[in-house]
């Protein structure tokens, strides 16, 4: 609005406040956008084809949302066509030029050089991760394989060196100025290697175990964590009551949250559903709940109809034929999912915790 009415003090003040308040409510609906997009996942902080496809079209996607709050729901007696496409066209520009700055940096600059002890499956997983997401800011130096484990007698992993045992880690600590070292499990079994840890405090080292970092970085449990132990320590009752309790409240607000501004994307979603297919615009599915619960589902409509009148339930795969062209984007940016909101609201899902399957791929 500075832009346009800069010369024209009178005009804009008179326009201010009806723009502000709805603009707000605009840039809160975007938020909501890119968050289901994934545009706030560090995983997709990268300047590569793919990411700066789905930010243009995510992009398209708010603009027309925004279109249709105007004027399909113009509560606020405003039709800015001029001030919305130049926000659209500022926001664009310098979004994409923040996101390409910030992403080259985060590949490339303020890296933390570590190392990982130990070489089983996980830590080889990790390894990769770490090595293919230059985005998190890590810069892997070197593997400790105190065994054979997955990477065998090799002297590198990729570009990665690999040391074997005790014996040069303290220097190698120090030359390469060690920040941040991961601990495998296997690790606590090899005395050597924690007086080496121990030394090396002094250096303002940071130390992870192999299965809270995988966790963080990756935000999944690696399967090889998961055991007796691992549930004696994380499904403490009492934790666990205090933590449903928080989980629940979090679910409640969220879903709240988040259904009602989304109720602004349903013409729009409802509207390409039904010139792209034809068909129902919600699809009902059975999912198996906690301790075995059964109960049903509304998803947006995302493959042809009668999609599984032959094939029975399948798991859906890369180019499904099944999936119609809208229903891609949706499934990608799963916008589908969101009527799974009344499900949480009703405490039948969460946000938190595995997914509920069908019952058919649970037998």
């Amino acid at each position: 609005m500075f832009i346009r009415y800069r010369s024209n003090t009178k005009e804009f003040n008179a326009l201010f406040e009806p723009h502000l308040i709805s603009f707000s409510v605009i840039f809160i609906v975007w938020l909501v956008v890119f968050y289901i997009a994934g545009l706030y996942d560090q995983r997709n902080f990268r300047n590569t084809a793919q990411f700066y496809s789905g930010f243009f079209r995510t992009i398209s996607v708010a603009g027309a949302v925004s279109v249709i709050f105007f004027y399909l729901i113009p509560i606020f007696g405003i039709t800015p066509k001029t001030n919305l496409f130049i926000f659209i066209v500022i926001f664009t520009l310098l979004e994409s030029a923040n996101r390409y700055l910030f992403n080259n940096v985060a590949e490339k600059k303020f890296k933390k050089p570590m190392l990982i002890v130990g070489a089983s499956p996980q830590a080889v997983e990790l390894a990769k991760f770490i090595t293919d997401n230059p985005q998190f800011g890590y810069d892997l130096k070197y593997l400790v394989n105190l065994n054979s484990g997955e990477i065998g007698q090799s002297n590198n992993f990729g570009e990665i060196p690999i040391i074997e045992g005790a014996a040069e880690l303290e220097q190698i600590v120090t030359d390469a100025k060690i920040n941040t070292i991961i601990i495998g499990p296997e690790a606590y079994q090899a005395p050597e290697i924690i007086n080496v840890f121990y030394k090396s405090l002094e250096h303002k080292i940071t130390f992870y175990s192999l299965a809270s970092f995988y966790e963080r970085l990756t935000g999944r449990v690696p399967l090889g964590a998961i055991n007796q132990v691992w549930f004696l320590e994380n499904l403490s009752e009492g934790n666990k009551r205090t933590y449903e309790m928080f989980k629940r409240l979090s679910d409640i607000i969220f879903a709240t949250t988040i259904g009602a501004v989304s109720l602004v994307l349903y013409p729009f979603i409802v509207f390409t559903i039904k010139i792209n297919s034809r068909g129902p615009i919600f699809y009902k599915q059975k999912r198996i709940g906690q301790i075995g619960k059964i109960f049903e589902i509304l998803k947006f409509r995302t493959m042809r109809q009668d999609a599984e009148k032959t094939t029975g339930a399948i798991w859906a795969a890369d180019n499904d034929p099944r999936v119609t062209r809208i229903g891609k984007f949706l499934r990608k940016t799963r916008i589908d999912e969101l009527p799974q909101l009344w499900n949480i609201l009703k405490g039948e899902m969460s946000l938190i915790g595995p997914r509920a399957e069908r019952p058919e791929f649970h037998e």
